[in-house]
């Protein structure tokens, strides 16, 4: 990949929200498959349709995204979008402590809305960071970076769900940790706001990007 891709700090940072993001939403997807059909014993199409919060609202998030970018800014987005998900997985940790399947269901509504909100945007994000002739790099790296993040995700996690020899106890942790992935990712977001260039005496700053 040319240089000039990672010479900027908004695209590195940029991308490593994506792979943060990845490794904590497959990690939850993983773990959470896992817990229904062992842990909570359901079956396999129920366990599906419990999805249906979390995968419906992803649609919904992504169509908000750009209209909610232009209003307040990409990098607003995406710290709003880091702190509901963060919080969001805490949610959902805490629900699973209940038998009521109702919790969980709840919790993960705001799951797929901020992370509707969120990959179009982290995407929007990495490709304005660089200049035209690079948009295909930064795409190609950016997307490699979420790929990267989901195969390590899967792997640190699914381990998590044994130690305790109980599924439900072992999501938690699971969740947990996704969680801590999510406010490094929050952290990350001030990484992510358009240099200022400073202006002549009288003017105001302009920012680039």
């Amino acid at each position: 990949m040319p240089p000039g891709v990672y010479s900027d700090r908004r695209f590195v940072a940029t991308a490593a929200q994506g792979a943060l993001f990845n490794f904590a939403f497959y990690g939850l997807l993983f773990a959470m498959s896992l817990m229904l059909q062992q842990g909570r014993g359901l079956s396999a199409l129920v366990s599906s349709l419990l999805f249906l919060p979390l995968t419906g609202l992803i649609s919904i998030g992504s169509v908000c995204a750009a209209p909610l970018a232009r209003r307040i800014g990409r990098t607003a987005v995406l710290g709003i979008g880091q702190a509901v998900l963060t919080t969001t997985f805490l949610a959902v940790a805490w629900a699973n402590t209940s038998s009521a399947l109702w919790l969980l269901v709840l919790a993960l509504v705001p799951a797929g809305f901020s992370s509707g909100l969120l990959v179009p945007t982290m995407t929007s994000q990495s490709i304005a960071a660089v200049e035209p002739a690079l948009h295909g790099a930064a795409s190609a790296v950016f997307n490699t970076s979420r790929q990267i993040g989901a195969a390590i995700g899967v792997a640190a996690l699914g381990p998590l769900l044994g130690p305790t020899h109980n599924l439900r106890e072992g999501f938690i942790t699971c969740v947990v940790v996704g969680a801590a992935a999510t406010a490094v990712a929050l952290l990350l977001t001030a990484l992510t706001r358009p240099a200022t260039v400073a202006a002549p005496t009288g003017s105001r700053p302009v920012c680039h990007g």
